[in-house]
């Protein structure tokens, strides 16, 4: 019975040749169990090599995600520098664009925002994102379409605000620069005044609130990791240009005209 169940006849002790034998079945059960730990170690590997295999594929992709952003948020700050710099005074003539006519770092501080505002809420992307939502949204489609043309209508306000801003500042520069003076109390509140209109404009355009509602509204599209980073990388350079930009603005022209 022995026999048949180990496919060997049992080694008994003090049997003719008992210690060849027993090396033997030890040499062979170690044989055994090598071949047991390389598969072993063979399978981790394979698991191993199948987790850096998708590591890979991610990183991969998600390069080629921010290659794009990259891509289409240099083409988008060429446009607007061109359509801000295309800006002139008339047929008489014609003057250096609005950002040009800035002092180096008031211009540096306009073309974050702009350029902020018009990545957060740029037309293209939301559309794309309309589509990619609609197919399997169980919301009316004008639910839809009334949520991206507010964000993207009140980024187009908050951009041509901007270009307004923008243009005021530079219009004081200019004229405190030519007047030839140190600005005086009534320059410094004219610039004040330039400003708190700016301000009590911009907290008009909700940017930012409209930003976040589409984003969390259900019929949005789920964003894949890489896609959740561009958009949390596009909101907080938003966050940071447009923070206190008045103060910000007024501080730096007004240092501007005492150099």
């Amino acid at each position: 019975d022995v026999a048949a169940v180990a496919g060997r006849l049992p080694l008994g002790y003090g049997t003719p040749g008992f210690r060849e034998s027993l090396r033997e079945l030890v040499q062979q059960a170690q044989v055994r169990l090598e071949a047991v730990a390389r598969e072993g170690e063979l399978a981790r590997i394979r698991r191993r090599l199948d987790e850096l295999s998708r590591m890979h594929s991610y990183t991969q992709g998600f390069l080629e995600q921010m290659r794009g952003e990259a891509e289409r948020a240099s083409d988008l700050t060429t446009q607007r520098l061109t359509s801000l710099s295309s800006l002139e005074l008339g047929p008489e003539g014609t003057r250096p664009g609005v950002t040009e006519r800035l002092p180096d770092e008031v211009r540096r501080l306009f073309d974050a925002a702009i350029i902020a505002v018009a990545r957060l809420s740029d037309p293209g992307d939301q559309f794309d994102l309309a589509f990619e939502g609609g197919a399997s949204s169980s919301v009316p489609t004008p639910a839809l379409g009334r949520a991206i043309m507010e964000l993207i209508g009140a980024g187009e306000l908050y951009g041509r605000l901007l270009s307004s801003f923008a243009a005021a500042v530079a219009d004081w520069v200019e004229s405190v620069r030519a007047a030839g003076t140190v600005p005086g109390f009534r320059e410094h509140e004219l610039l004040r005044l330039i400003c708190r209109t700016y301000t009590t404009l911009a907290e008009r355009l909700p940017l930012l609130q409209l930003e976040a509602q589409a984003r969390q509204a259900p019929f949005m599209p789920r964003l894949s990791p890489a896609e959740e980073a561009v958009r949390r990388a596009r909101r907080n350079d938003a966050v940071e240009a447009l923070d206190d930009l008045a103060q910000r603005v007024r501080v730096a022209a007004e240092q501007a005209t005492l150099a």
